[in-house]
């Protein structure tokens, strides 16, 4: 079983194989990959991926599936007017058996944050430089309030963290997000960090775009990491490389090689990192 702390392109794997093993439906996949103790799962434990998205929940997992529709490598196939349960497409069996990892989207409905009266009153008194202390009580609110209503003005932009969490804190909770995968729990992120620090300083740090998008930009600098590949695609994205990605390896052999000049095809340039099937295979596997 994949653990919580693997990036989640290891998903599309899982959800492919549990899905050329089986013969089910959407919700009862997301269950089985949650590992769910209901009676209509619950036969399928002996099955390997059973529990293999372990860390999420069951709406997220339908949002990977859902994904994995509209890039063409999963499909429904009806059983009877009723049911129809989910098999691989031919991409979808190219992606294992070619190991092209797509890292899919965890799509979470966040609720709107609002920015209010008392919340401005909070910035004018944090303006004129009153302490968390002095704000709580010159408005007779406990700080915990308080820090709700800086959450609310640093999501919306009115503030920025770093004009009241210490640079050293934002730090550490920067490095122990980037740590964990996508989805997440504050609880994780809390027991990775000083005891000291709290959930509310936790909340503000993550609600604030600008550390946000520049710990993005320094990610997207790093996206090739050294022993594995993977792509970061969008749905819309991979619909449009789907035509290269049916390819063979020897189609439209327009191409160079990037590392040894050799020629090579569109698919490999789409979805090889633009290399050669050997040349690939040395650099992001070179074990096997």
């Amino acid at each position: 079983m994949i653990k919580s702390n693997e990036n989640t392109c290891g998903v599309t794997w899982i959800i492919l194989n549990a899905v050329k093993d089986l013969s089910i439906g959407k919700y009862k996949l997301a269950e089985f990959l949650k590992g769910s103790k209901a009676k209509d799962v619950a036969h399928l434990s002996g099955y390997q991926g059973y529990g293999g998205l372990l860390w999420c929940d069951i709406g997220t997992i339908m949002g990977f599936v859902e994904q994995m529709e509209e890039m063409e490598l999963i499909k429904r196939q009806s059983i009877d007017i009723f049911y129809s349960v989910l098999e691989l497409t031919e991409a979808g069996k190219k992606v294992l058996d070619e190991k092209i990892q797509i890292e899919l989207q965890i799509i979470k409905k966040e609720k709107l944050i609002s920015v209010g009266d008392s919340e401005k009153l909070t910035l004018e008194l944090f303006r004129q430089g009153r302490s968390m202390e002095e704000m709580a009580k010159e408005r007779n609110l406990v700080i915990s309030t308080i820090y709700s209503h800086l959450h609310r003005l640093v999501a919306k932009d009115y503030l920025s963290c770093s004009e009241f969490v210490p640079k050293n804190i934002i730090s550490q909770i920067i490095e122990a997000k980037n740590k964990l995968p996508k989805g997440f729990k504050l609880k994780e992120i809390k027991d990775a960090i000083a005891e000291n620090i709290s959930y509310d300083e936790i909340k503000c740090v993550l609600a604030d775009k600008n550390i946000s998008m520049a710990d993005e930009s320094k990610k997207e600098d790093e996206f090739w990491s050294e022993g594995y590949f993977s792509q970061n695609l969008s749905s819309e994205y991979i619909k449009n490389k789907m035509q290269t990605f049916r390819m063979k390896h020897d189609e439209e052999m327009n191409y160079n090689c990037k590392e040894c000049n050799k020629k090579i095809s569109a698919h490999n340039k789409d979805w090889h990192d633009n290399m050669c099937d050997d040349c690939f295979n040395n650099k992001y596997f070179p074990e096997e």
